[in-house]
């Protein structure tokens, strides 16, 4: 906050087919990793949704090289629901995809719990 300078973002899109789903992605700067900024805007953005938005579904995907992203996931809470393989291209090769999932009711009882 003293300084200005932006150290991530976090975005969601509600899905047109179904207005209780979304798809939330997040970018941190490399000088924020590892101070749990991330797993706290996650939580702060999942509240939103489930409580105030009254969503059903939240999901989020990640390269699987990319540890960072997929461990910030599941401290967030999400649960890993797929692994694709050399989905996506990147350049002159194929990454690979890890999908998560979490449902409100999931949500709920991982927040009363703690």
């Amino acid at each position: 906050k003293e300084t200005g300078e932006l150290a991530g973002d976090i975005g969601v899109r509600i899905l047109e087919q179904d207005a209780r789903q979304a798809v939330i992605g997040f970018t941190v700067a490399p000088a924020y990793w590892r101070k749990g900024y991330a797993v706290e805007a996650i939580t702060a953005l999942l509240e939103f949704l489930f409580e105030d938005i009254d969503l059903h579904r939240i999901s989020a995907d990640c390269d699987t090289e990319n540890t960072g992203s997929w461990r910030t996931l599941e401290k967030a809470g999400f649960r890993r629901e797929a692994y694709f393989v050399e989905s996506f291209p990147m350049g002159q090769k194929y990454g690979s995809e890890y999908y998560y999932g979490m449902l409100q009711r999931e949500w709920r009882a991982r927040k009363s719990a703690g």
